[in-house]
């Protein structure tokens, strides 16, 4: 269902026309969020061999990540394929 969602959004996104009011942002890696809908935030190391996404920024297991830290909405987490800690979840 949340794929769905997400596929809708991006092809409302691709085809809205330049003179309506926007109402979504894009975030770091391109993806529509909607203002106006409350999304889950959620945690990534954006090292090389990362491959899960954190409930909070102070999770154990993100103090040995060697690059940085973003801030990324549930949703995009699972789609670069992240899957949750085991300590966060």
């Amino acid at each position: 269902m949340k794929r769905l969602f997400f596929i809708a959004s991006l092809i409302v996104f691709c085809f809205a026309s330049c003179d309506s009011k926007p109402q979504r942002s894009s975030s770091l890696y391109g993806f529509a969020s909607f203002a106006d809908e409350e999304e889950e935030m959620v945690y990534i190391c954006t090292g090389p061999c990362s491959k899960k996404y954190h409930k909070t920024e102070d999770c154990q297991w993100l103090g040995s990540c060697s690059e940085e830290i973003e801030e990324v909405t549930l949703e995009e987490a699972e789609d670069m394929g992240r899957t949750p800690c085991n300590g966060c979840y």
